[in-house]
């Protein structure tokens, strides 16, 4: 059965949270033609600063595989098995794509939770296993579940998904399976021998060209500064995006004070992802400018980020990770650090002790991003890069 890609659903409208207030229906009662009307009050909704889609990936189904009755989603694969294949297979896709955190994962319950980011585009998104009784053949569905985001680029997500099973397919015969039933991928590049994901060509979306016009970078600067979730994460991408193109660094660097207040501000309240993820995207580029740099020092920006390593590294920010977020940061202090020398560098980290002991945990866990950041924030001798491919244990 051929999958349709572009036929998708009406894309939702982003939910933030809000708070009831009461308001008094005076300007109503006073243009009202007839005889004079008693004084009522209704519900006014005011959207409430900083706030995040929240969705949850709930373990109702621990220890057990739900089982799917009725029609199944257009963004679903039928996979013959067994379930540890499946589930194997599912794991290596969401893993293996660039530019995509894997959120949360609950292994007894078949659910991966991910975010993927295509400036100034994202997907959140929920890949899950059901159980189909009636369908003796293929008796797994593996669903893909727009829960945020860019339905165009959730398509994309799946078609990757689809084309991934269909490769992998010929190889399923050859993998090794252990005594508990769990693929044996240490010893077998059936799988990994596999391309990995990769939406490079579909999804390079148009720049922005900020040379154009000075207001043009003033403008979103100003929607950062505000506290309504669409407004400031459509910002915070938007600056990201223009921050891939050198030709708009200068314009950008005219508002480096608005600038640096606003992702302060983001990374202290804010709790979107998508949002945040721009906001490091931003500071990661602009602090190759050494006056940038600077005025970040000046601006405790470096204590910032140092609080945000340790909220998106699991352990705080209700629990939810962000590698893509730690990358970007990482790379940020690994430019500060260079810009302005070992030595105010060194006086900068003792400005805040208490932020370098909270990242003990995230230092010490024996992932090659850990090991790396010791290195940025310790170290005599570091290098001068740093990739997604460093992050293998993350």
């Amino acid at each position: 059965m051929a999958h349709n890609i572009l036929n998708y659903e009406r894309p939702e409208v982003y939910r933030a949270a809000d708070l009831v207030t009461e308001e008094s229906d005076d300007l109503l009662s006073s243009v009202a033609p007839s005889k004079p009307q008693a004084r009522t009050r209704k519900i006014r909704h005011v959207i409430a600063p900083f706030a995040q889609d929240q969705f949850e990936l709930s373990n109702n189904t621990a220890n057990k595989l739900p089982t799917i009755n009725g029609p199944v989603s257009e963004y679903s694969i039928h996979h013959t098995g067994p379930l540890e294949l499946t589930w194997a297979k599912s794991l290596k896709f969401v893993s293996s794509i660039e530019g995509c955190d894997v959120q949360k994962l609950l292994q007894d319950s078949f659910k991966i939770q991910g975010c993927y980011y295509v400036l100034p585009r994202f997907s959140q998104f929920r890949v899950q296993i059901f159980k189909d009784k009636e369908n003796a053949e293929f008796p797994f569905i593996v669903e893909l579940q727009r829960r945020s985001g860019d339905a165009f680029l959730t398509g994309l997500l799946f078609k990757s998904l689809r084309e991934f099973f269909q490769a992998t397919k010929e190889n399923e015969e050859t993998i090794p399976i252990s005594r508990a039933g769990i693929p044996i991928y240490d010893d077998c590049d059936a799988i990994f021998s596999i391309r990995a994901p990769s939406m490079d060509n579909p999804v390079k979306f148009e720049g922005l060209d900020l040379t154009r016009g000075f207001s043009d970078s003033t403008h979103w600067v100003d929607m950062l500064n505000t506290t309504v979730l669409e407004t400031t994460r459509s910002a915070s991408n938007a600056l990201a995006l223009a921050a891939q193109s050198e030709t708009n660094i200068p314009h950008l660097l005219t508002n480096a004070e608005g600038i640096v207040k606003g992702l302060k501000n983001l990374f202290s309240y804010s709790q979107d992802t998508p949002t945040l993820f721009g906001c490091s995207v931003i500071l990661n580029k602009l602090s190759t400018d050494h006056n940038f740099c600077l005025y970040c020092v000046e601006n405790n920006v470096i204590s910032t980020i140092l609080n945000a390593l340790f909220d998106w590294s699991g352990q705080g920010k209700r629990d939810v990770s962000s590698t893509q977020i730690l990358l970007q940061l990482t790379h940020a202090l690994e430019n500060i650090r260079k810009s302005i020398g070992d030595k105010n560098w060194g006086q900068c980290l003792h400005q805040d002790p208490e932020a370098l002991d909270i990242l003990q945990p995230l230092l010490k866990n024996g992932s090659n991003l850990g090991q790396r950041l010791f290195q940025i924030l310790f170290s005599d001798e570091f290098h001068n890069t740093i990739t997604t491919e460093d992050l293998g244990q993350n």
